[in-house]
């Protein structure tokens, strides 16, 4: 059986403070509402929807007097629903408890932004090479599959969990002219805890502290902005 969202929709508020003169950064939240699909391979299908609220934060920058760039974080909660109520199925029979991460990339075109008083989109003149360090806070999702092989190829797949995690980093930028390119070591320490409950308890599965060793190549937007 597979689970698939089809469409929906938010909608919301947002409220930002200007880093630059060209550069918007914001939070938002409001109403979300999807609509979702239960599929079988037994050729047993529905579909239901469901509404709740979202929360997020993002950046987005003029690249010229009509056209912008965004990269926008949502956490959206929808709560529990019992998806067979239509079938006159009690509640707790099958239940989903539903929330959801994204993070997009989207432009944008602003109507009439070229007369609405922003004479220059130019910045500073500033120069990414060197080292740096820096520090993160967030949420993340995560999903383990556990296999027994003694018990018959026992298998326990999509155990998921959810939390918050703090980071430090430190790396090192090159500035080509209109690309940059580095390296960067993230340092983690994560409170994202996944629970599998088994007869007479509970087992729990920490994901507790890790690193990344990463490579990074960007475009300039802008001498301030890089993607």
């Amino acid at each position: 059986a597979s689970v698939r969202e089809t469409y929906g929709f938010d909608a919301g508020l947002r409220l930002g403070y200007l880093f630059t003169p060209n550069t918007l950064g914001y939070v938002l939240g409001g109403y979300s509402w999807q609509k979702y699909k239960f599929d079988t391979n037994a050729g047993f299908d529905f579909d239901w929807d469901q509404s709740g609220y979202f929360v997020g934060a993002g950046v987005e920058t003029a690249i010229n007097s009509n056209w912008t760039i965004k990269s926008e974080y949502r956490y959206t909660r929808f709560g529990t629903e019992n998806i067979l109520s239509e079938f006159d199925i009690p509640d707790g029979v099958l239940d989903t408890d539903t929330s959801r991460h994204t993070f997009q990339v989207a432009a944008n075109y602003r109507f009439g932004a070229q007369n609405g008083g922003v004479a220059s989109f130019e910045a500073p003149a500033y120069n990414w090479t060197g080292f740096y360090v820096g520090g993160a806070a967030g949420a993340g999702a995560s999903v383990h599959q556990i296999d027994v092989p003694p018990a018959g190829d026992l298998e326990f797949n999509g155990i998921g969990g959810e939390g918050v995690f703090g980071e430090l980093n430190v790396g090192y930028d090159h500035d080509f002219g209109s690309w940059v390119a580095g390296v960067m070591v993230d340092a983690r320490y994560s409170g994202m805890t996944s629970e599998l409950e088994v007869p007479g308890g509970s087992i729990n599965l920490d994901t507790d502290y890790g690193f990344d060793v990463l490579a990074r190549v960007g475009m300039k937007v802008n001498e301030s902005t890089l993607a």
